[in-house]
């Protein structure tokens, strides 16, 4: 099976595959878009899992991120077996929520075009408004945002509930150094380093009490440093940072995806 699948190019005859039901040390295998015969076309019952994301504008690219100057979220839905109807565009329901607006709210998506799959809708962005149900999204800076439609068929035929996650933060800091002294505060916070992020000589970086500092895991836009793929902090000499918690107002270096973890490059 091995040499066969390896052989030549896609797609290919393959004679047997074994998975889990097979032999139990074998892995799980996904046969959605199998060819309906020897040489076929894709088996027309083939069903596909679809993915949700967030865009960072109506045509843009996928992002976790809105910060408390957004004033929209843009929602795009990528699932083949909701096109049933090739020749019209058509729509779709998911629901949105936050750690403010907890109810949520429903948000139409509309198909790009006939025959595409593709689903795209926005909603409004109520930073720092109250929760209700008006159309619009209410959040505050720290609340993550969630959104979920039911997939009724995925890569393996089964309904399941798709999800995607972001967060809604202060400030984003692209900026690659510091270099006058800056105060970071709780209340404008938290705050997102896209990449490495330098304290040149003479700044000072103070981080009061309280403040929460995002940082992209296995990520440096920036590029530089020790790691590559890492964010660092680095407190170049003759330069300060004060970061000083306490039990009731900790500081926190964190994953934006997961709030109490992070892989990054640390403070060097």
């Amino acid at each position: 099976t091995t040499n066969e699948m390896n052989a030549g190019g896609n797609p290919k005859n393959i004679s047997r595959i074994y998975d889990d039901r097979d032999r139990g040390l074998c892995t799980s295998a996904i046969y959605s878009g199998w060819l309906d015969a020897e040489n076929g076309a894709p088996h027309s019952g083939s069903t596909f899992t679809g993915t949700l994301c967030f865009l960072d504008g109506p045509d843009g690219l996928p992002t976790h991120i809105y910060d408390r100057n957004s004033s929209t979220v843009y929602v795009e839905l990528t699932d083949p077996d909701l096109n049933t109807n090739s020749t019209t565009a058509q729509t779709i329901s998911i629901m949105l929520w936050s750690s403010t607006d907890t109810q949520g709210e429903n948000l139409i998506l509309t198909e790009t075009a006939a025959n595409t799959g593709i689903f795209r809708g926005s909603m409004p962005l109520d930073v720092n408004g109250a929760a209700g149900l008006d159309g619009r999204l209410a959040a505050k800076a720290g609340d993550y945002l969630n959104m979920a439609y039911q997939d009724s068929a995925n890569d393996w035929g089964f309904a399941e509930q798709i999800e995607f996650g972001g967060i809604v933060v202060g400030q984003v800091i692209k900026t690659a150094r510091i270099e006058t002294s800056t105060t970071w505060t709780a209340s404008e916070g938290p705050y997102l380093i896209t990449g490495d992020l330098t304290i040149a000589p003479g700044a000072v970086l103070t981080v009061e009490a309280g403040t929460t500092v995002f940082l992209y895991p296995l990520r440096d836009d920036q590029a530089s440093g020790n790691y590559k793929n890492l964010i660092e902090i680095l407190v170049s000499p003759g330069a300060t940072l004060n970061a000083i918690g306490n039990e009731s107002n900790a500081i926190r270096f964190a994953n934006p995806g997961e709030p109490d973890a992070g892989f990054w490059g640390g403070l060097v």
